[in-house]
């Protein structure tokens, strides 16, 4: 019986091709622009903030503690959460403070010692929904008359949002 010289090799390839694909986190599974999105608006995100990372000018990447995770990461213990093109809200925000999002809606609010700062997650929510047709009706978020203020806790409007333990 002859052998094939390199049957191994072509055996293995297409082998080690798909392990390479599970590993890069299977690239076809990728959500679209307009799924992400609409997930970040979805979601609810809380923890203490571990990191701030300024990109594309000013917008902001935050991590932090997330017991809620549903996929499996090399960064268990910490997720990225994406805020606005918004500069004034970068200067706002201090590794430490505890951060969090809504779920269903564009509020987020930042708790620092007995403070706490409400302001809507992404500035640009409007522009997005318009662009990718995104089937959210009507925008929840605070509304505020002055940005970036910070009151005194215990806050009514976030009272019901925060772990009473």
């Amino acid at each position: 019986m002859t052998k094939i010289p390199g049957i191994k090799i072509l055996v293995a390839l297409p082998i080690l091709f798909l392990v390479f694909l599970f590993i890069l986190g299977r690239p076809w599974d990728n959500p679209s622009m307009k799924d992400y999105y609409f997930e970040e608006y979805q979601i609810q995100r809380a923890g203490v903030i571990k990191n701030k990372e300024l990109w594309k000018g000013c917008g902001l990447s935050i991590e932090f503690v997330n017991s809620n995770r549903k996929y499996i990461s090399f960064k268990k213990d910490t997720a990225t959460v994406s805020i606005g093109h918004d500069c004034e809200v970068n200067e706002q925000i201090r590794q430490g403070d505890f951060f969090q999002k809504l779920p269903e809606s564009n509020k987020c609010f930042i708790i620092r010692n007995d403070s706490v700062m409400l302001f809507d997650c992404n500035s640009d929510m409007q522009k997005i929904v318009e662009k990718f047709k995104l089937p959210i009706s009507n925008i929840n978020e605070w509304n505020l008359q002055e940005k970036y203020v910070w009151h005194k806790m215990p806050y009514l409007p976030i009272e019901k949002f925060l772990d009473k333990n």
